[in-house]
């Protein structure tokens, strides 16, 4: 018996294709459309290094998203579900989110390793986890929609701080508890 190789098994991992190690074999193995499960048209081309976002749409399809948001169902009920979700967390005023959100803002690491390790959710825990990463992914997808500059500067700076803090806010927790670095996270 012959083995095929799959799509997967040739792409390669994330990093060198973003990287463009391997654009051009992921361009091909896109281009031949073989794959019956997977609909070839609603893929865009993968933007050139340095264009952001890149993963699950591209500058080229902002145009699209923007006119289905405004003219279909479906666009209309999916960003107010996305806005409804932030306003309940990260935009709501007195929310523990909101407080997260704002810390973050401003690099405030201890105020946010405080506020983390506290946690107060103000809406239900999904299985998008953890929650507040998703928010923040909501906030910086709303924001490129409408363009607003203001708010995307927001969510940049929030993001950053919070992948840019992770080792900083674990090293607080540690100082905090010696024995913290030993204990096995499930």
């Amino acid at each position: 018996m012959n083995h095929v190789k799959s799509r997967f098994e040739v792409e390669g991992i994330p990093e060198d294709i973003l990287n463009e190690e391997k654009r051009e074999r992921l361009n091909n193995i896109m281009n031949e459309e073989q794959d019956s499960l997977f609909e070839f048209s609603r893929v865009s081309a993968i933007p050139a290094p340095g264009v952001h976002p890149r993963l699950l749409c591209s500058p080229e399809d902002l145009p699209d998203l923007r006119r289905r948001i405004v003219e279909t169902e479906t666009g209309r009920l999916l960003i107010a579900n996305l806005r409804q979700q932030n306003e309940a967390t990260i935009l709501g005023s007195h929310t523990w989110e909101n407080q997260v959100y704002s810390a973050l803002q401003l690099g405030e690491l201890e105020r946010v390793e405080q506020l983390l390790s506290n946690p107060s959710y103000s809406i239900p825990q999904g299985h998008y986890q953890p929650q507040l990463i998703y928010a923040l992914v909501r906030e910086a997808l709303d924001t490129w929609i409408i363009g607003d500059a203001v708010r995307g500067q927001a969510v940049a700076a929030a993001i950053w701080c919070y992948t840019r803090g992770k080792e900083e806010i674990k090293n607080l927790q540690n100082a905090k508890n010696p024995y913290a670095s030993r204990v096995s996270r499930v």
